[in-house]
């Protein structure tokens, strides 16, 4: 039950490889992550160290690298998984590694990004402790707020010299900014052990999660759900995983796996009832479904694709590749034409057809407003268990939303474009003025 839930995890982003060795049972939903968006294109800062292989997208070259030569440069590195390096750019590599769904890759980087982080983490549950019920200012009103030098290590030494001046409010808010990205890694590394059969592994990760934060119901709902799996008919383990699933659909925490926490915990009401899920008989309906992680930290907060300092020992030119992957005019071109073929697809109610096309853009383009909201509309109208999940994710850009409307009314899917108005509307009340009259 577990391992076909984590189906969610790919369709928000890029599908699983044809040559992966990751066996799935027949008929099972491809499972993968995507490459991490890009950010702008950053200049060459050196010179590569004598004898190391030429970097594709380096000085000079002209050449934008695809994934798979990224990831080769990265293979090529010598010592890669040793070397020290910021938080935010162990769990770029990692992402990207995860994208290629080599998961042993993405769960070294990650756990490495762990490990960096975690004396920030002991400091800021120390001192949270010790601030009780203190009020916690607003990280950018002492200093630690958003801008491209927040990263994890300044941000750090300054709440530990707020600390010295004796200022535990400002020093839980500044480690606390410190930590961001953290809930979600730690998540998203559950995921990744479950998917190398490493379950402990994965139910300590969440664990991890929810004393980071009690609030992740990501987490908490990964753990009841794989608790359910793990120990069906263990009545204590079923009293536990029904309690957890209530906190999850209890939380103000906005959550877009409700409806499949609702049907797990009937489910577990129900094994309880008769002394173990084995005395029931086999569910039915659609699968349930696990929650895709947040998207991981944007590589341009990576210093080196924010334009600050080298990540130490990490080669200039191969961050840089990173940074510009699918910026070049040629990319772009290929990432239009999939949305022309999608949305001609759509009004024309062949869906299939339109989420192959827009499921083949998403490694390149993950973050275009235009083809997640045609994945979305895509998934919607097949009625996919993952259509809410990624629903959730495209209407982070509403206004596309509106636009796809607008193309399919002109194509003549005059209907179809009035029912993604009208659930456009219900989750977005204030897009209402735009649809003046076609409601």
């Amino acid at each position: 039950m577990f391992f076909a839930t984590l189906a969610a995890l790919a369709l928000a982003q890029a599908p699983l490889p044809p040559n992966s060795s990751q066996a799935l049972p027949p008929g099972h939903p491809a499972i993968g992550g995507a490459a991490p968006p890009a950010a702008a294109p950053a200049p060459s800062t050196g010179n590569l160290p004598p004898n190391h292989p030429q970097v594709p997208g380096g000085s000079g070259s002209g050449h934008i690298p695809t994934t798979a030569e990224l990831i080769q440069k990265l293979d090529a590195t010598p010592g890669l998984k040793t070397q020290d390096r910021p938080f935010e750019i162990s769990i770029s590599i990692g992402n990207l590694y995860l994208g290629e769904a080599r998961y042993a890759d993405a769960k070294s980087f990650f756990e490495a990004a762990l490990a960096k982080a975690e004396p920030v983490r002991a400091f800021w549950l120390a001192q949270k402790k010790a601030l009780g019920k203190g009020m916690l200012p607003d990280a950018a009103s002492v200093g630690c707020g958003e801008s491209p030098e927040a990263q994890q290590a300044p941000l750090f030494d300054k709440a530990k010299a707020k600390l010295a001046a004796k200022d535990v409010g400002a020093a839980v808010a500044c480690a606390r900014a410190a930590l961001k990205g953290l809930e979600e890694l730690e998540a998203e590394l559950g995921h990744v052990r479950f998917l190398l059969k490493d379950t402990a592994g994965a139910l300590s990760a969440y664990d991890r999660a929810l004393e980071t934060n009690e609030d992740n119901v990501d987490a908490r709902y990964s753990r009841a759900a794989l608790l359910l799996d793990l120990k069906p008919d263990d009545v204590a383990s079923l009293q536990k995983v029904k309690g957890e699933l209530e906190r999850v659909l209890a939380s103000p925490v906005a959550f877009s796996h409700a409806k499949q926490a609702r049907r797990l915990l009937d489910r577990a009401a129900q094994g309880l009832a008769a002394g173990g899920l084995s005395k029931l008989p086999v569910a039915q309906g659609p699968e349930l479904q696990h929650p895709a992680p947040r998207p991981p930290p944007m590589m341009a907060q990576a210093p080196m694709m924010g334009g600050g300092a080298a990540a130490p020992n990490v080669d200039p030119s191969v961050m840089n590749a990173l940074a510009q992957a699918g910026q070049s005019p040629e990319a772009q071109a290929k990432v239009d034409g999939i949305i022309t073929t999608g949305e001609d697809a759509l009004a024309k109610g062949k869906y299939q057809e339109a989420l192959d096309a827009y499921k083949s853009g998403m490694p390149i383009a993950p973050n275009n407003g235009r083809l997640r909201a045609g994945l979305a509309w895509s998934l919607v109208k097949l009625e996919k268990p993952t259509a809410d999940r990624v629903w959730g994710v495209a209407l982070q850009d509403a206004d596309a939303i509106g636009k796809l409307s607008d193309v399919l009314e002109a194509k003549g899917d005059a209907a179809g474009a009035k029912a993604l108005r009208q659930r456009l509307v219900q989750a977005v009340p204030t897009m209402a003025d735009r649809f003046a009259g076609k409601l």
